[in-house]
């Protein structure tokens, strides 16, 4: 298990391989507030973290290490986005988690891998509108081409609904072991591999089924008993 690297980043101090973000500057007001940072760097730093992130999946719940990640996000968001734009509301929605005190510790690390993915998911967003950007700047050429969509599926893995905690112990394994990040993994009933909303849930799942890398069946007695996990496999 891996640290994060150390990026030559002038607005990030580093303390043993992780990052403490300085607090910006007062802004006069959301219209004049100004891009403190070019879109490409931010493009490369969100790439970092997420690539990062399943590092912390095994961390409990309020880890400094989930703390210093968090942290080094929104600041990077905040001077890539102005103030008051849905990338920087989503990212504070997505952080937030409600819990019970007699949670135990390993439902809180659960819950905190959920936020995870969902702050994940809100840098993939942040990523693919500032490709747009550098997209509408460097016009593609047949030699040149701008790539900044999410990374492809990779895995799809096909369960019953009732194994939801098997489902996402795989998930997080997966994500661990193998360095994927949320997107290329699709698991319907784990939060931050759901699918869209909106999207015909049998088509989709059909779709996703052939155009995965790999598909792996959780094979189980609620499983066996569904049949589209058994037409899947």
């Amino acid at each position: 298990m891996g640290g994060f690297p150390e990026w030559d980043w002038p607005s990030l101090t580093s303390h043993n391989t992780y990052f403490e973000v300085h607090p910006l500057p007062p802004r006069k007001s959301p219209a004049s507030a100004a891009r403190l940072m070019p879109p490409k760097k931010v493009i490369e730093i969100l790439r970092k973290l997420i690539n990062d992130a399943p590092y912390l999946t095994g961390e409990p719940f309020g880890s400094p290490k989930r703390e210093q990640w968090e942290g080094t996000a929104r600041g990077v968001l905040e001077r890539g986005f102005a103030r008051g734009s849905s990338i920087l509301d989503g990212f504070g929605a997505a952080g937030a988690i409600a819990f019970n005190a007699n949670d135990s510790d390993e439902e809180l690390r659960r819950m905190a891998n959920g936020t995870l993915s969902s702050m994940i998911a809100v840098l993939e967003s942040a990523i693919e509108q500032l490709g747009w950007e550098v997209e509408a700047e460097e016009p593609m050429t047949p030699t040149k081409q701008v790539n900044a969509t999410s990374p492809s599926l990779e895995i799809f893995i096909s369960h019953s609904s009732k194994d939801i905690l098997l489902a996402e112990a795989l998930t997080d394994l997966l994500k661990t072991a193998l360095g994927l990040v949320s997107t290329q993994i699709r698991c319907s009933s784990v939060d931050g591999h759901r699918l869209p909303v909106g999207v015909n849930t049998e088509s989709k799942l059909r779709e996703e089924v052939n155009e995965a890398k790999v598909v792996v069946g959780l094979v189980t007695p609620s499983s066996l008993a569904s049949s589209f996990v058994t037409l899947s496999m």
